[in-house]
């Protein structure tokens, strides 16, 4: 009777244990378990995904976002150079080792759109000593493929009256 009791006994518990509910359950391997639930891997795949397109459209149109294009300054000796730098929507021109105008003269900026004459700006300079000056580029630079600069009467000009000084040409895509 004995061994009928134990065999009987096993049953029973291994009855029990199986309809009893278990405490913790393991999640499926592929899944992540958040606020005590089970979240499907290619669930958390969808979201991840959408996260890194947020992300990237934030990183491409953040400010401080910017760009730099190198120029040719024509008519210098060594070391001369002209970078337009683009960011946050604003445009500056640095040259260096640009000859210094006469008094009666000054350089403007112009700007070339792909098709049609040079639009002129308002902006005049002179450069220091050093052949140096940094200036903003107004307006957008949207359908603009070169920026230039001539030697103009003091007051500026309507149309480019000599050669370009400084050309910077600007990508084909527009900026």
């Amino acid at each position: 009777m004995a061994v009928a009791s134990r065999a009987l006994r096993g049953r029973v518990l291994a009855a029990v244990h199986s309809d009893r509910p278990r405490r913790s359950q393991s999640p499926p391997a592929r899944a992540l378990v958040l606020s005590g639930r089970s979240v499907p891997a290619p669930a958390l795949l969808t979201v991840g995904a959408g996260v890194a397109l947020a992300v990237l459209a934030i990183l491409l149109t953040a400010p401080g976002r910017s760009s730099q294009y190198a120029g040719t300054v024509f008519g210098a000796g060594r070391g001369a150079s002209a970078i337009l730098r683009r960011s946050d929507g604003q445009a500056e021109l640095r040259v260096s080792g640009l000859p210094a105008t006469t008094p009666a003269r000054a350089y403007q900026v112009w700007l070339l759109a792909r098709t049609g004459p040079p639009r002129p700006t308002d902006v005049l300079f002179t450069v220091s000593r050093g052949g140096t000056a940094t200036v903003a580029v107004p307006g957008s630079l949207r359908g603009v493929r070169e920026v230039i600069v001539t030697s103009e009467p003091r007051g500026g000009s309507a149309r480019p009256s000599t050669p370009p000084a400084v050309s910077v040409l600007l990508p084909a895509a527009g900026a």
